[in-house]
């Protein structure tokens, strides 16, 4: 049976990079370019008609057309387009025989600090920060203070987004696997975890060239939020959007 290729949908900074680059490394099938939906890339023609037309059946038929054309592997960021674009994108992949995960994070306010710490520093990626982080924590550059008006609005987008696409894959009866960033990459079986993921989409379990230390692990680290002038205060409005978890016990 020949492979199918695979649909991996998340939200940013959920190690969607890091395990798309490890199932890509092993898959007989190529990998679209990182988000090829968004507007200046090879698929963003359909994103940016849609936001002109909101024609939704047109994207649609594109988007079936470009999947039926070009079969590839696609890392997909739900919190990037319109959720409409991503919704034609799972209702074209579901067509055409995708294998579909979600990937997300079960700490979401951890999640939403890495995606205010690299738009505080412009800094977007593992080996940018191995390179910058340094220099922010010195002092030698500086960090932009996080826009607490639109992280407030990107709390409540994203929350939309997740909800709108595990809403539609239920509807439409659709077989996907859901997965955590702590399951894959903060936690010591993280390895063995994502060997799981590779094998259950035909692919080779093997030793692989993760990095041990994400964007999301630099981007929490004290020398580097200390110096985003108002971090602590982004950190408060995440805390009362994210209030603690409290355990139930359950009587006999």
């Amino acid at each position: 049976m020949p492979p199918k290729p695979w649909l991996l949908l998340s939200l940013r900074f959920s190690g969607e990079t890091e395990l798309a680059a490890m199932l890509s490394a092993r898959s007989a099938i190529a990998t679209h370019e990182y988000e090829p939906l968004r507007d200046e890339r090879a698929m963003g023609y359909i994103t940016q008609e849609f936001r002109r037309t909101s024609d939704l059946e047109k994207a649609g038929e594109w988007m079936t057309r470009a999947l039926r054309t070009h079969p590839l592997n696609i890392l997909h960021c739900i919190d990037i387009v319109p959720l409409q674009v991503t919704g034609a994108l799972i209702e074209a992949a579901l067509a055409e025989g995708y294998t579909l995960l979600l990937l997300t994070s079960r700490d979401e306010a951890a999640r939403q600090s890495a995606v205010s710490v690299a738009e505080a520093t412009s800094v977007w990626g593992p080996k940018e920060a191995e390179r910058a982080f340094p220099k922010i924590a010195a002092g030698q550059s500086r960090a932009k203070s996080i826009n607490l008006k639109g992280l407030k609005l990107r709390l409540r987008n994203d929350l939309t987004a997740l909800g709108y696409v595990t809403g539609l894959l239920q509807q439409r009866g659709a077989a996907f696997d859901w997965l955590f960033y702590e399951d894959l990459f903060g936690a010591a079986g993280g390895t063995a975890a994502r060997n799981r993921v590779a094998t259950k989409l035909g692919l080779a379990a093997q030793r692989d060239a993760t990095p041990s230390r994400t964007f999301r692990d630099m981007a929490q680290e004290a020398p580097v939020t200390g110096r985003i002038p108002n971090f602590d205060a982004a950190t408060q409005v995440m805390a009362g959007f994210f209030p603690p978890r409290v355990s139930v016990a359950h009587a006999d």
